[in-house]
């Protein structure tokens, strides 16, 4: 199949329209997921509640950097300290 050079232009364009779309949407998904708190500013974790590495308790507060004594069981929040544990 031979193409004119107008048609060659035309479909070159249209290729170059969706990779720019293309680029865009992805830069702007990962804009959204910085700004859902799955990382700071920095590029780091932000804190999130995540089951509890100890199993005591529904969920546990992890500030980013670690676990903390911030705890939930059925929507209700309290604090039970505890030992040092890796991260999520």
């Amino acid at each position: 199949m031979v193409f004119t050079e107008e048609q060659t232009r035309e479909i070159m364009l249209t290729l170059l329209g969706m990779i720019v779309l293309g680029v865009t949407l992805l830069v702007l998904v990962c804009i959204q997921l910085s700004r859902r708190g799955r990382l700071n500013k920095r590029g780091r974790r932000s804190g999130q509640w995540a089951p509890d590495p100890s199993a005591r308790h529904d969920l546990r507060y992890h500030d980013g950097h670690q676990w903390t004594k911030h705890v939930r069981d059925a929507g209700v929040a309290s604090v039970d300290p505890l030992p040092q544990v890796a991260p999520p």
